[in-house]
C-alpha cells in the first residue's frame, strides 16, 4: 500500500509539472475557453459557429482566438473548415460583412486538406484586427465571402452562431472594448 501511495505520488507529480505555460483562468463557459498567458496577457478562444453555405451546399465552421493584454497583438486569428466535394487548395480573399460594413482579413493561409470519405475538409487560418472584430461582433447576423480561383462563395452565421456571437458580445466583448 505505501508503494502504491508513493508510485502515485510519483505520477502527479510528473503530470503536473508538463504542463503548458497556458492555464485556465476558471472561465469555460459554453462559448468562451481563456487562458491566462501571462500575469499581464489573457487568451481567449470562442468556441466554433456554424456558417451555412447561401449559394452551395457546403457549409464552414469558423471558431476565433484571440488575446488581450499588455503586448498582446492587434490581431484575431480565425480558422475556419469547410466540408466539400472540391479540394480548396488557396483562398485569395476572406471578407465579413455585418451591419452595413464590409471588413477583409489581413491574410489568409491554408492549414491542411484531407479526405473525409467523398468530402474534403479544408482548414484555413485567416487574420482580422481585433478593432474591425469588435465591431463586427456587435452585428452577429454575419455574412462571409471567400474568393477562391475568381469564384465567390458566401456563408451566413447560422441562428446558434447569432446567438453565441451575441453572448459573447456581451458576456466579454463589451468588456474589452471598454477604455
Amino acid at each position: 500500500m505505501k508503494l502504491y501511495s508513493v508510485a502515485l505520488c510519483c505520477v502527479v507529480v510528473l503530470l503536473s509539472s508538463c504542463r503548458t505555460g497556458m492555464a485556465p483562468s476558471g472561465s469555460a463557459s459554453g462559448d468562451v475557453i481563456d487562458f491566462r498567458i501571462d500575469d499581464s496577457v489573457m487568451q481567449y478562444y470562442v468556441r466554433p459557429i456554424e456558417l451555412d453555405g447561401i449559394d452551395h451546399d457546403e457549409d464552414m465552421d469558423l471558431d476565433i482566438t484571440f488575446r488581450d493584454g499588455v503586448g498582446a497583438t492587434d490581431s484575431v486569428t480565425m480558422n475556419f473548415t469547410i466540408d466539400g466535394s472540391r479540394i480548396l487548395k488557396r483562398i485569395d480573399t476572406m471578407t465579413i460583412v455585418a451591419g452595413g460594413q464590409s471588413v477583409p482579413s489581413t491574410s489568409i493561409r491554408l492549414l491542411f486538406n484531407e479526405a473525409d470519405g467523398e468530402d474534403v475538409r479544408s482548414r484555413f487560418s485567416a487574420i482580422f484586427r481585433r478593432r474591425d472584430f469588435y465591431n463586427l461582433i456587435q452585428t452577429p447576423e454575419w455574412i462571409v465571402s471567400i474568393v477562391s480561383n475568381n469564384e465567390v462563395r458566401r456563408y451566413e452565421a447560422s441562428g446558434s452562431a447569432v446567438s453565441r456571437l451575441q453572448r459573447v458580445d456581451q458576456s466579454l466583448i463589451r468588456l474589452l472594448r471598454a477604455p
